[in-house]
């Protein structure tokens, strides 16, 4: 059912941590969700925050790095982005990007955050770290083969 959902036990989530914050999970009805939202639903963390995701396994090989949230919103986060540890893409400011075309219509943009090689078939980390604490509303992570 449509709603914000408080995760309250967060050693029920199977491949996600956090830090510092609550974590919410939102779904939204189809008719009333953003155009470029995924699968309609999405996490929300606010403040000063680090939040995991490990993903299903990924087929060795170089992939460009796009992540998707929403970057309208004036309260967002400044936030660094690693994979397996590592730094991909700098700094990138939610609320001032001038590489994402988002409206308040349209809240969530998609921002490329450059190019990983994974030599290696198997699971990855990606961490999501705020410099200036604020709103992270994410969507996705996506791996696109090069």
């Amino acid at each position: 059912e449509p709603g914000s959902y408080l995760v309250e036990d967060s050693l029920s989530l199977n491949s996600i941590t956090y830090s510092g914050a609550d974590l919410t999970y939102v779904l939204m009805d189809e008719s009333e969700a953003p155009d470029a939202l995924w699968s309609d639903d999405y996490i929300h963390i606010d403040g000063d925050f680090s939040i995991s995701f490990t993903t299903n396994k990924i087929v060795q090989g170089n992939y460009t790095v796009f992540m998707q949230a929403d970057f309208f919103n004036t309260d967002n986060a400044v936030v660094d982005v690693f994979i397996d540890g590592k730094p991909v893409g700098g700094t990138v400011d939610l609320a001032n990007d001038p590489d994402v075309n988002v409206t308040a219509d349209a809240p969530f943009g998609q921002k490329e955050l450059g190019t990983v090689s994974f030599v290696r078939y198997g699971s990855h980390k990606i961490t999501i770290r705020t410099l200036i604490p604020g709103s992270l509303s994410w969507d996705y992570i996506r791996f696109e083969p090069l």
